[in-house]
């Protein structure tokens, strides 16, 4: 680390306070960039190390965003910019109440809140509901920076609502397959008095009409029933 630091302050040029809270990460960051060229031997295995860890933080599926004590923004992650059409270079450098809505809203909330998680929060963007996880960590002390991440779950939230919604379905099929059943038994034992009843008595004109009216009902309740099933 002492190298290290002799390094920085021979190549940057501004001063490099060892108790820096890393409020200008951003500025060394631009004035690594222009120096790359210039490093070796050790300061260039560091800048390896360096563009390493800021590409893997750069490239992840999740939604990363570094603030500084003040909510100043340091990075902001490629997921993050998919997640809100908002550019790098648009936020870094600037406050977390400067973004966009609704955004802003649901960052400056979850910051202040006492939780240092938030599962299934729910934001609308573009008519659209979509739903985030939200995580909080804290590097260094108190006055630290902290880093906010963003995971969307709006796939997997839309799939578990056509599950549960498939699940209500597959209850109604069996609600009606019971009621089928229950109602069918008796049904089809009516019909088959009627139609005993209409084959013991063939000269009673009223019980031959009263018959056929029974089975004409009975008929009528199957398809009913029938419809229900189907539905």
């Amino acid at each position: 680390p002492s190298v290290a630091q002799d390094l920085m302050d021979s190549q940057l040029p501004q001063t490099v306070h060892a108790q820096s809270r890393g409020d200008d990460i951003h500025f060394i960051e631009s004035r690594l960039e222009e120096y790359r060229d210039r490093l070796s031997g050790l300061a260039a295995e560091l800048d390896v190390l360096r563009r390493f860890h800021r590409q893997t933080l750069h490239d992840l599926p999740l939604g990363v965003c570094t603030l500084a004590s003040d909510l100043e923004i340091l990075s902001w992650n490629r997921a993050m910019m998919e997640i809100t059409q908002c550019s790098d270079d648009q936020v870094i450098g600037a406050r977390l109440d400067a973004l966009p809505q609704p955004w802003r809203e649901l960052l400056l909330n979850f910051f202040r809140s006492p939780d240092s998680q938030h599962l299934r929060t729910q934001v609308t963007t573009d008519g659209q509901p979509r739903w985030f996880n939200l995580h909080r960590a804290m590097i260094g002390d108190a006055n630290g920076n902290h880093v906010l991440v963003m995971e969307d779950v709006s796939a997997l939230q839309q799939l578990e609502s056509r599950l549960h919604h498939a699940e209500r379905l597959a209850a109604i099929g069996r609600l009606a397959a019971g009621v089928a059943h229950e109602i069918g038994n008796p049904v089809t034992g009516i019909a088959c008095l009627a139609q005993n009843l209409k084959a013991e008595q063939p000269g009673n004109a009223d019980v031959q009409l009263a018959a056929r009216d029974i089975l004409e009902q009975t008929q009528r309740v199957s398809r009913i029933v029938q419809s229900l099933v189907g539905f």
